[in-house]
């Protein structure tokens, strides 16, 4: 959408029995990698553009974003469910957070309330890599955000240059 280039018929691909997949384009031709805003989108863009609320369900969404990633990426046998044997690549998500009250179907809530405030925990191969707020391997945001500045500030300088 942010290229005006519509959007894609993602009931067509799933009734023709194609995967699908949501992810990021990332900041640079998206300006964010919310992945929680681009699971919003894939759901309320279909209902949107056919003025069809049936087009998608918050739990086909998720799917799209699991199962549907994991696909994408050729490894439909080790991620994307939850289950003994597979790795561990996981979001611990906290519905008590004011944006997502109240919560009547976690699908739903997922899909269309939820923001990043709402991810307590990131797993990533079993291990936490991000749990309230903080990254275990001691990056502090803050620091991490002012190094990326920095770094566009030279690079911006080198460009006019």
């Amino acid at each position: 959408m942010y290229l005006g280039s519509g959007a894609a018929p993602i009931r067509e691909a799933l009734d023709a029995g194609v995967n699908v997949s949501i992810g990021t384009d990332g900041a640079a031709s998206n300006n964010t990698t919310n992945y929680l805003e681009s699971i919003k989108f894939a759901a309320l863009v279909q209902k949107g553009f056919t003025r069809d609320a049936a087009r998608i369900t918050a739990p086909q969404t998720i799917r799209m974003a699991t199962n549907g990633g994991a696909k994408a990426i050729g490894m439909p046998d080790t991620l994307g469910v939850v289950e003994k044997g597979r790795k561990a690549d996981l979001i611990l998500f906290d519905p008590r957070k004011l944006t997502s009250m109240p919560m009547h179907d976690p699908y739903a809530t997922t899909v269309y309330s939820s923001t990043p405030e709402n991810i307590s925990t990131t797993i990533v191969n079993g291990k936490i890599v991000y749990h309230d707020g903080k990254f275990a391997c001691g990056i502090d945001e803050r620091d991490l955000s002012d190094a990326i500045n920095a770094e566009l500030t030279k690079l911006k300088s080198q460009v006019d240059a």
